[in-house]
């Protein structure tokens, strides 16, 4: 999936992770997921800035780069966390199959019946996949997972879960929590997932028979 985030505006290719050495190297990571990409990337911009690429190489899916300016590892700490971005025009067109995040961001996500589950806020790869996080804009379709997941417990199966994710209860069925914050949830990109993508009227189509199996509410 490649990342960006709208039209006409910078677009976020890699995340500067750590220094390398001590000459000013840095590791970066690809979050378009095609980290060959930078081989062909002249110049970034670090926020408005206009920083040169020196020099890129990879080890396997891992990016290094230098960068102009960046001679030591004390001014390429303080790169850590940074985002390198290129104008949008620059990416080209998405493959078939394949989404800019920048379209999918705000779509609404909905059944195969119109059922409105969310909508979509970020996604992230963390290298098993693409996770969509979205902010849920239905209070069934949590009950609906619920009830999914009291009936697996009967049957003494173990719901799906993820790390990090607190068992759910009925108690808390709602768009918002306890803390008054949105009721997010997030769910792996698979294809036997989504029925259809719509960019133009932003809906993202899911079977939900099949999403429900792999949704973790937060």
């Amino acid at each position: 999936m490649k990342d960006i985030k709208s039209e006409n505006q910078l677009i976020p290719i890699g995340e500067i992770l750590r220094p390398r050495g001590l000459k000013g190297e840095v590791k970066v990571r690809a979050l378009n997921g095609d980290p060959t990409r930078f081989f062909n990337v002249k110049t970034v911009f670090i926020y408005e800035k206009v920083v040169k690429i020196n020099k890129c190489t990879s080890v396997g899916n891992n990016i290094f780069l230098f960068l102009e300016g960046v001679t030591s590892i004390e001014l390429a700490e303080k790169l850590r966390g940074k985002f390198l971005s290129i104008p949008r025009e620059e990416l080209g067109e998405a493959e078939d199959g394949e989404y800019f995040v920048s379209d999918l961001i705000g779509a609404s996500v909905e059944s195969e019946i119109g059922e409105k589950l969310g909508t979509i806020i970020s996604v992230d790869n963390y290298g098993a996949g693409d996770i969509i996080e979205c902010v849920a804009d239905n209070i069934i379709c949590r009950g609906d997972i619920l009830s999914s997941e009291i009936n697996l417990h009967n049957a003494n199966q173990t719901p799906k879960s993820r790390r990090g994710v607190r068992p759910r209860t009925p108690e808390k069925s709602s768009t918002q929590s306890f803390d008054n914050k949105p009721q997010t949830f997030r769910f792996v990109l698979l294809d036997n997932i989504v029925k259809e993508v719509d960019i133009k009227n932003k809906k993202f189509i899911v079977y939900k028979q099949k999403w429900q199996e792999v949704v973790v509410f937060d």
